[in-house]
């Protein structure tokens, strides 16, 4: 069909032009033949009649031929362009991008003016600053150490995010705590509230509780369970619910989100590395998961207060009492279970089995359990100040400090940003039921600016949040070091889904060559002229046109990127030609990004977590729980009250001799791991680390760390750090056992 369009078009223009030459050769006849009549003819036969009249009229119909033939020779290697099916693609200009709805050109002044979106280019022109901002979800940008990405993408991306019309909220991964010293003050006068997760220095956080998501939903439950009928009709929580059907059915709907997101939970925390023998890691994780479950249940009933629902209490009643007497876990999580409940399923492998496989999940358990003996994060996690369900209702913008010389704290980064995002899903499905929006979407846009993103631990379902949270309002800024770093973290596919997702991809600079390969494919090509003359001694000289493809930007271009001159960005946005955009580095903009100049980074007033004030015990609440059976029964008879102290006299003594063993065992674990690491070292350093004491050996380590290769260093840094979490867990003993004695 194509082709017969093509011929019937070439067919009329062959007419047109037969017709084009004879207008032009009647109309120099005409024109010469007047020349004739204004020199002295007569009439038009004389005109005719003179010999010159038709030489000089062939001369000039000649030339005109002849200066045809040239252009058109000249013209033929655009025709050869014109007509093949070769990719041409062209750089976006700024002058295309103005015409663009779905890019916005505007400067620094009148950024306030426009709507949010992802910044991809921002240079210096005069004394302003050309902005262009694109309203695409989600964006990959991809930036190597050095390469400019926190100068040249990042801070430009915060500040105009924060000045523009919609003042959407932003959460901030800071792996240096420089964002923050730079942006804070100038946040703060935009009319940002301003909250720090700081897991560098915990003590001094503001604080999350990771379990507060389920205690709302707990608080919702409860409230629920109490509504009474009005007019045929149940109001609570904000919600009308026009049957006791539907009631309750919400109350299920919140349920099974207090399960979903207390599975989240745990398995951020604990997941499952060992993928040749899975079974164990997928054993302790569910004990732990169902002990948190049990909290939830006992939380609704009324058991356990809900400022006791922490981190600490999972990992005090975990660490105390799964050891090779399980009957006060048993107990706990099995005895007097709602008939549906969940718990049993969830724990039953690893508590009915025989005594060597407990031995196995035991161990797991308490391997998982070592995260949570880091005080920090106990304090940390301790309470909640941070508000992160109403995230849409007030410009807020959220910064983590990630330290990264603290691997074992990492997982909370990823939790906290996971908890964050279905926060946020949630309250947009509010806004949509509480008939606030026309849609399920948030009131203001939120922004996950995610610096070195490769680096944080694997995110579950990383792929469905970011399609679900498209339609949400929800926006990811992912900062990458190359493609392979998200492919070695996720694998190919989900890779390859993520990277589908964000419809904005920034290359900054990678010394990854399958990265700039594939940016460089991504681009497109562009067309080439070719043009070549042969000549030989038999032959008149010949020539040919044609045309090829070259990538718009090669692989070598890419690696040259920002080598001495930082702020090039070649940028990829879904379904337009790329832009070669540049970033002026915000360190020379000061005074237009950093206004009210850095922040004070001095601490703020420690906080200390006074665990007597929130500790609950399963085994204190057991006793309890009989105690009050024996006064309810008026079961007063002494004897009976004697024989039972004999037996928690019995117990107590069986319980310090376990503590002892455990003591032991640990100090034995100490000294076993720390014979096979002194082979590393020098004679003289393995004699000193053997003979330490033990709450020294961890400090000599880290001071000798400086004297060997960085892999003997790192050997030596993580049995420095193990040792300092079995020292915690020793104290833990100790205490514990004086306790004991003095009951």
């Amino acid at each position: 069909m194509r082709k017969e369009a093509l011929k019937h078009k070439k067919k009329k223009s062959r007419s047109l032009a037969v017709l084009l030459w004879f207008i032009i050769f009647a109309f120099v006849q005409v024109l010469i033949a007047y020349v004739y009549a204004l020199s002295g003819a007569n009439n038009i036969t004389e005109i005719l009649g003179k010999r010159n009249f038709w030489l000089l009229g062939g001369v000039v119909d000649g030339l005109i031929i002849i200066a045809y033939l040239m252009m058109y020779r000249i013209d033929a290697q655009n025709i050869a362009l014109n007509e093949n099916d070769l990719e041409d693609t062209e750089w976006l200009t700024t002058k295309k991008l103005k015409k663009m709805n779905e890019f916005t050109v505007s400067t620094w002044n009148d950024v306030e003016d426009h709507e949010d979106g992802i910044v991809i280019g921002a240079e210096k022109k005069g004394k302003d600053v050309e902005i262009i901002t694109t309203k695409q979800l989600h964006a990959l940008i991809v930036g190597t150490t050095g390469s400019g990405k926190t100068t040249g993408f990042v801070d430009q991306n915060i500040s105009v995010l924060s000045k523009s019309q919609g003042k959407p909220s932003i959460v901030i991964s800071d792996p240096k705590k420089e964002l923050y010293e730079k942006h804070a003050n100038q946040l703060l006068k935009e009319g940002y509230k301003i909250s720090v997760l700081d897991l560098r220095e915990p003590y001094s956080s503001a604080r999350w509780n990771p379990m507060h998501v389920l205690i709302r939903r707990i608080r919702l439950v409860k409230e629920l369970e109490k509504v009474e009928s009005k007019d045929g009709k149940y109001f609570g929580t904000g919600e009308v619910f026009l049957s006791h059907r539907d009631l309750r059915a919400r109350i299920q709907e919140l349920k099974d989100e207090i399960f979903e997101n207390a599975m989240d939970l745990v398995y951020t925390l604990c997941p499952v590395e060992n993928h040749e023998q899975p079974n164990w890691e997928m054993g302790a994780r569910n004990l732990i998961f169902g002990f948190v479950l049990a909290l939830c249940e006992d939380c609704i009933k009324g058991v356990i207060e809900e400022k006791q629902l922490l981190l600490f209490n999972v990992y005090h009643n975990i660490t105390k009492y799964c050891s090779e007497d399980t009957t006060a876990l048993k107990a706990y999580l099995m005895e007097g279970r709602d008939e549906f409940s969940k718990v049993r399923g969830l724990v039953n492998t690893v508590l009915i089995t025989s005594d060597k496989t407990l031995t196995s999940y035991l161990s797991e358990v308490n391997s998982y359990m070592q995260q949570l003996a880091d005080d920090g994060i106990l304090s940390l996690t301790s309470e909640n100040d941070l508000d992160i369900v109403n995230m849409d209702e007030s410009a807020n913008a959220v910064f983590i400090i990630i330290p990264d010389e603290r691997f074992t704290r990492h997982r909370f980064v990823t939790l906290f940003i996971t908890q964050m995002y279905k926060e946020l899903v949630e309250k947009a499905n509010l806004n949509l039921r509480r008939h606030q929006t026309e849609t399920a979407v948030l009131k203001r846009n939120t922004y996950f600016v995610l610096d070195e993103f490769g680096n944080l631990p694997k995110f579950e379902n990383m792929e469905g949040m970011v399609t679900v949270a498209r339609s949400r309002g929800i926006r990811f800024l992912f900062v990458l070091q190359s493609f392979s770093q998200l492919n070695v973290k996720y694998g190919r596919d989900v890779g390859d889904v993520i990277k589908t997702n964000c419809n904005v991809k920034i290359f900054i600079g990678t010394d990854d060559g399958d990265t700039r390969k594939e940016f460089s494919e991504l681009c497109g090509q562009k067309k080439i002229k070719n043009f070549s003359v042969n000549t030989s001694i038999e032959h008149s000289a010949s020539s040919s046109t044609g045309a090829t493809n070259q990538p718009l930007i090669t692989v070598g271009m890419l690696e040259r990127l920002n080598g001495d001159e930082k702020g090039d960005a070649i940028v990829s946005v879904r379904g337009y030609e790329p832009i070669w955009t540049k970033f002026t580095p915000s360190y020379k903009l000061a005074h237009i990004y950093f206004p009210e100049g850095k922040a004070d980074l001095s601490k703020r007033e420690a906080v200390l977590f006074e665990k007597a004030d929130y500790v609950f015990d399963i085994y204190k609440e057991q006793l309890e729980s009989e105690e009050e059976k024996i006064r309810d029964k008026g079961l007063d008879d002494l004897e009976e009250m004697e024989q039972e102290d004999e037996r928690k006299e019995q117990e107590r003594a069986t319980h310090i001799r376990e503590l002892r063993a455990k003591w032991e065992s640990i100090v034995n674990d100490i000294e076993q791991k720390l014979r096979k690491l002194v082979i590393y070292l020098d004679g003289r350093d393995s004699r000193v680390v053997l003979a330490a004491k033990l709450e020294n050996k961890a400090t000599l380590l880290y001071t000798l760390m400086d004297n060997y290769s960085q892999s003997t260093a790192e050997r030596m840094m993580g049995m420095a750090d193990y040792i300092s979490s079995r020292l915690l867990l020793l104290d833990k003993i100790q205490k514990e056992a004086d306790q004991e004695k003095g009951g």
